[in-house]
């Protein structure tokens, strides 16, 4: 029976653990990313839908405009008040709606297969789609660009979990360091050798040993230098892909940013 308990070993264990606590916090940062892309995903889809069907509506609406049109252009034509071209214009925008409503039907049907797609269930599925409020989506949160920037480079999960790999990189290099440093632990062992009815000797022996190790890493081969080179080089390949996620994280909010004011204004137009 062996014991052996590290009591220092010059920051390796918690190197170690620091990086796994890091790996574990950009793990759960992209899980929130995959979450909230799905989710944004969806309500996109969703108004899509809202969309098609407003679409369908319009396109009813003028078809059925465009058949009593028609209807009193046939009569203005064979009572002899009407021209032939007028009839003919009126029976080619009635054909015209009724395409553009068979379109129409077709894209809604598409949009809500695309929608139940990504909630999960069959192309199939039916789907009720909530009447559309009237009044407009209220923007409070978007009164200043730099706080939602701000507010995006803290709480994004893309740059959380950017920041995460670059502190698990660094400590990635203290434990490679660490693993070149001197380690002292505790050792015990028992040993029992019992040799009872066998020739030549009829014993029992018990052998007990406790004390302290300290292992002092000497040489091996240069493997632990190129480690930290490769763990330093690491870090500065976080450290830039970190600040690229920054950058490409403020473009993003201001190019939201400003199609909301511009989508904005188009709905007040």
């Amino acid at each position: 029976l062996n014991l052996n308990w590290v009591l220092f070993d010059s920051g390796l264990r918690r190197a170690n653990t620091e990086m796994a606590r890091q790996m574990l916090a950009a793990a759960n940062a992209a899980h929130d990313a995959a979450l909230q892309s799905v989710l944004f995903e969806t309500a996109q889809f969703y108004y899509l839908a809202q969309t098609r069907r407003a679409s369908l509506d319009a396109s009813l609406a003028a078809e059925k405009s465009a058949h009593d049109s028609q209807v009193v252009t046939e009569a203005r034509y064979v009572a002899g008040a009407g021209s032939l071209a007028d009839k003919l214009q009126a029976e080619t925008a009635l054909a015209q709606s009724r395409l553009d409503r068979v379109r129409a039907e077709g894209e809604l049907k598409n949009a809500l297969g695309t929608l139940a797609v990504q909630v999960g269930l069959p192309a199939e599925s039916p789907i009720a789609l909530d009447v559309p409020d009237a009044s407009l989506p209220g923007v409070e949160f978007a009164t200043s660009l730099q706080s939602l920037m701000d507010e995006a480079r803290q709480q994004h999960p893309s740059l959380l979990a950017a920041r995460a790999e670059l502190d698990a990189a660094i400590a990635r290099v203290d434990a490679a360091k660490a693993e070149g440093r001197p380690s002292i632990s505790l050792i015990g062992s028992t040993t029992r050798a019992d040799s009872r009815g066998q020739l030549p000797a009829d014993s029992i022996n018990h052998d007990h040993s406790i004390g302290l190790q300290l292992n002092i890493p000497i040489f091996e081969g240069f493997g632990r230098s190129y480690r930290i080179r490769q763990a330093t080089s690491e870090v500065e390949g976080k450290s830039a892909e970190l600040e690229n996620q920054i950058r490409k994280t403020r473009l993003d909010v201001w190019k939201a940013y400003q199609a909301l004011q511009t989508e904005g204004g188009n709905l007040q137009a």
